[in-house]
C-alpha cells in the first residue's frame, strides 16, 4: 500500500471517529431532556460496561495482548488506575452530566477545549516548554470560553431564561481530566499496545464506578432503565465509546497524531451543527464569536506545536 493510500485511510478513519464523537453530545442532551428522572452515575456505568464488552474480543482473540495484560497490571498498575479515574471515571462522568444542565453545542465546545490543559499540565509535569505563540493561543481561548458562559443559550429543553454556567463547568472540567489522562498517558501508550492499555483503562474504570456510585449515594436500579436508556446507553457505549476509540487508534497506524489532532475543532463544530439540527439549538452571535475565539486560541497553539 502506497503513502497516499495510507494517508487516505488514517483521515477516513479519523474522520469516522470524529464523527462519532460528535454525536455523544447531542444524543447524551436528548436522553437526559427526556428523561428527567435518570441517573447520570447509573448510566455512566452502563455505557462504560458496553464500551468494556466492545474492547473485550480484542484482547481474548489475541495471544499477544492476553499475555501483555498480566505484566502491564504488574509494572503499571499506578499508571492504569490514575488513567482509569482521570480519563474514564471522571472524564466520563463529568461530560455526561453536564449534558443534563448545558445544551450540546456548549458541553461539546468546552469539553474540546482540553488542548489548553494539555499544554499546561505539560508544562508543568513534563517540563515542555510553551512558546509565545503558544501562550497567545491560550489566552484567546480563554477568552472565548469565558465568552460562551456569559452567551445566552436555547434548545427544546432550554430557554434563554436558564443558566447553563453549572454545565458548562462541569463540560469545561471533563477537559481538564482528559487532559490529565492525556499528559499521564503518553509514556504508556508509546511504550506499550495502545489497544491493551485502553481496554484496561476502561475496565478499571468500570470497576471504579460501584464504589462512587455509593459514595454520592446512587442505587443500582436497573427497573428505572427504560428501553429508550438501554438504546442510548448501548449507541453511546459501543459507537461513542468503543468503536470511535478502535477507529481513532487505527487511524493512528496511518497516519500522524499531529495531523489527527485538527480533526478536535471538526467535532465540536458538528456537534454544535448537529444540535441544531436535531434539538433546535439556538446559536446566539455572541456565542458564534466564543467558538471562533475559542477554536481559534487552541489551532493557534496546536499549529506551534506540530511545527
Amino acid at each position: 500500500m502506497n503513502k497516499g493510500n495510507k494517508e487516505w485511510i488514517g483521515f477516513l478513519l479519523g474522520l469516522a471517529a470524529t464523527v462519532l464523537w460528535a454525536s455523544y453530545y447531542p444524543a447524551a442532551r436528548f436522553i437526559f431532556g427526556t428523561a428527567e428522572q435518570s441517573d447520570p452515575l447509573l448510566l455512566s456505568i452502563i455505557r462504560m460496561g458496553f464500551t468494556v464488552l466492545f474492547f473485550l474480543p480484542f484482547i481474548v482473540f489475541s495471544k499477544k495482548r492476553r499475555s501483555l495484560l498480566p505484566e502491564l497490571l504488574k509494572t503499571e498498575w499506578k499508571v492504569l488506575v490514575f488513567l482509569a479515574f482521570s480519563g474514564v471515571v471522571v472524564q466520563g462522568v463529568l461530560v455526561f452530566i453536564s449534558l443534563k444542565y448545558t445544551t450540546a453545542a456548549r458541553g461539546a465546545l468546552m469539553a474540546n477545549m482540553a488542548p489548553i490543559f494539555t499544554v499546561i499540565f505539560a508544562w508543568l509535569f513534563l517540563k515542555e516548554s510553551i512558546s509565545a505563540k503558544m501562550w497567545s493561543g491560550m489566552i484567546i481561548g480563554f477568552a472565548g470560553i469565558a465568552l460562551s458562559m456569559v452567551s445566552s443559550a436555547k434548545d427544546i429543553f432550554l430557554n434563554n431564561s436558564a443558566s447553563t454556567l453549572f454545565g458548562d463547568l462541569l463540560a469545561l472540567l471533563s477537559g481538564v481530566a482528559w487532559a490529565l489522562y492525556t499528559v499521564a498517558g503518553v509514556r504508556i501508550v508509546r511504550e506499550r499496545d495502545s489497544m491493551t492499555v485502553t481496554m484496561l483503562t476502561f475496565a478499571m474504570g468500570f470497576l471504579m464506578m460501584p464504589p462512587v456510585m455509593l459514595i454520592f449515594g446512587s442505587p443500582f436500579d436497573l427497573s428505572t432503565m427504560t428501553p429508550r436508556l438501554w438504546i442510548g446507553m448501548l449507541y453511546m457505549g459501543i459507537f461513542t465509546g468503543g468503536l470511535a476509540f478502535w477507529a481513532w487508534l487505527a487511524a493512528l497506524r496511518f497516519t500522524s497524531s499531529s495531523k489527527l489532532g485538527s480533526f478536535g475543532y471538526l467535532s465540536a463544530l458538528l456537534a454544535a451543527l448537529s444540535s441544531m439540527l436535531l434539538l433546535k439549538e439556538s446559536l446566539s452571535l455572541l456565542f458564534l464569536i466564543s467558538v471562533v475565539m475559542a477554536l481559534g486560541g487552541v489551532a493557534l497553539m496546536m499549529q506551534q506545536q506540530t511545527k
